[in-house]
């Protein structure tokens, strides 16, 4: 039977756009948010994020200056598994490193064209650093 109430409420500061479970580590809960953040939450520790990206900064490196679309992690490397993807609908895809989400360690401009419209879904293909992205208008 389903449980008539949740397990875990989890709680920020800005509505959720995005979420995906740690595929390595289930207890960690991968967020992006409508002001462009990326949290991380622990279900061990409690309800606020653990680790949390700072506010978008001005200038070139943005984070992501728009909602994020969609979060990822990477898979079964010891080092891919540390990392973290976030794309917003502009195309902007950061990669981050689980311990450090002050600024994303590397940034990626998906190709985009008026035709495919906005970003809508990205993930990593595991074992690789290889992400694949999909747009409002079919194209992957």
């Amino acid at each position: 039977a389903l449980p008539s109430r949740p397990e875990h409420v989890l709680c920020t500061s800005s509505p959720v756009t995005a979420a995906a479970f740690h595929p390595d580590e289930p207890h960690l809960v991968i967020g992006g948010t409508a002001d462009g953040r990326l949290d991380v939450w622990d279900l061990r520790a409690r309800r606020l994020p653990v680790l949390r990206s700072g506010a978008p900064p001005a200038g070139p490196a943005v984070p992501h200056a728009r909602p994020v679309v969609t979060v990822s992690a990477g898979r079964s490397d010891a080092a891919l598994s540390r990392t973290l993807v976030s794309a917003d609908g502009d195309g902007r895809v950061n990669y981050w490193s689980l311990g450090d989400l002050s600024a994303p360690h590397e940034t990626a401009e998906a190709m985009t064209s008026p035709a495919w419209g906005g970003l809508t879904a990205a993930a990593c293909v595991p074992g690789t650093g290889t992400v694949v992205c999909g747009t409002e208008g079919g194209a992957l």
